[in-house]
């Protein structure tokens, strides 16, 4: 009737379940087949993502593109600031090309914008720390 933390006498032990018996599809699990790997447990409806992600991820990248077309526009930025946000969102929007079209390449947005990203922000970085010191 009451929970004691672990399965009654005589009740066989799930695999699934942890060390106290109950059931959490986000804890670590001893992966049988590998050389004592962890893996996490996907149970149907426990890390379902759904369509937000997709969403949101785009939202930000067609908000990055246009801040970089803006920047690209005005005298404050530099043109090399503006050009690698540009090439860093406008690779990114690749990402859903491959998600469709090749999802074994899924990786790849993320691997070839990541250089660029680092560069536009740190391009915004030195121009905002130098308008912060009034030069």
């Amino acid at each position: 009737m009451f929970y004691t933390g672990g399965p009654s006498p005589g009740e066989p032990r799930s695999e699934s379940c942890d060390s106290d018996g109950l059931e959490d599809s986000l804890s670590p699990r001893r992966d049988r087949g590998s050389a004592g790997g962890f893996y996490f447990q996907k149970e149907p409806g426990t890390l379902h993502q759904g369509m937000g992600i997709y969403v949101s991820l785009f939202l930000v990248l067609v908000a990055g593109l246009t801040t970089s077309v803006v920047m690209w526009q005005s005298n404050l930025f530099s043109r090399a600031a503006a050009a690698a946000g540009i090439l860093a969102n406008a690779v990114m929007l690749t990402y859903y090309v491959a998600l469709v079209a090749a999802p074994a390449l899924l990786v790849l947005p993320f691997v070839i914008s990541a250089p660029f990203r680092v560069i536009w922000y740190f391009l915004i970085a030195r121009k905002l720390l130098q308008l912060a010191n009034g030069e």
